[in-house]
């Protein structure tokens, strides 16, 4: 199992890993960055037994971290890891992880969003913000987080939103796919028979030639350019 401060360290290595200087970078978390940012991390330090269900430790960890009696705690969030890592990023991922887990049929609204938040998070069925997690509290958590990709010269991408999504948008703006997007997508290379080891342009074209299936969500980031797009 990892420590709440290691995931955060895994996480931060699996985002920025292999990128180039001034290259947008996304906090992405989903059951396959989890996975991935696990294995990776273990390989570098042998010592750390590697988890079975990267997802379930995940989830366990932050869960012990910031939850107290059915409240969100942050308070001992601030500051770094020993590796030199935003400590807040592990709690920053669970609320990316939020975002993936929204259906297609959702608006990406705070009444939706937090639902998800407390799903993850273990916290009772209530509508609004958890307890604890008074409104723009988060902010500065993203905003160190944006001052550590700078810092490495790379560019952050978390942004707040607007009106009442001011700052739900942040966890939002890092949800490249959502878990029904990789089940769409999934569904429809079996339909397909797509199973050539294609490189990503030809099979972006493939699935970019598609007329019909992919979803609201899916199909407005397939028509996106830039940074986004690239991630």
């Amino acid at each position: 199992m990892l420590t709440y401060d290691e995931w955060s360290e895994a996480l931060a290595g699996d985002a920025i890993a292999g990128a180039a200087r001034g290259e947008a970078i996304f906090l992405s978390v989903d059951e396959y960055t989890l996975g991935r940012a696990a294995r990776a991390y273990c390989r570098e330090h042998p010592q750390i037994i590697l988890p079975t269900n990267a997802v379930a430790d995940f989830t366990s960890t932050v869960r012990a971290r910031v939850v107290r009696t059915g409240r969100v705690e942050l308070s001992d969030l601030a500051g770094q890891t020993a590796g030199g890592v935003p400590r807040a990023v592990t709690f920053l991922g669970a609320m990316v992880r939020a975002a993936t887990r929204m259906a297609e049929t959702e608006e990406m609204d705070e009444t939706n969003y937090f639902r998800r938040l407390r799903e993850v998070l273990d916290l009772p069925a209530e509508p609004g913000r958890p307890k604890g997690l008074e409104t723009g509290v988060e902010q500065p958590l993203w905003q160190a987080w944006n001052t550590w990709l700078l810092e490495r010269q790379l560019l952050p991408s978390a942004r707040g939103g607007e009106g009442s999504r001011k700052f739900v948008g942040y966890p939002i703006s890092q949800a490249l796919l959502r878990d029904a997007d990789r089940d769409r997508l999934r569904r429809q290379f079996q339909e397909h028979g797509w199973r050539e080891p294609w490189d990503p342009d030809r099979l972006l074209s493939r699935v970019r030639g598609m007329t019909a299936g992919l979803g609201k969500h899916l199909s407005g980031l397939l028509a996106e350019r830039g940074g986004r797009m690239q991630a």
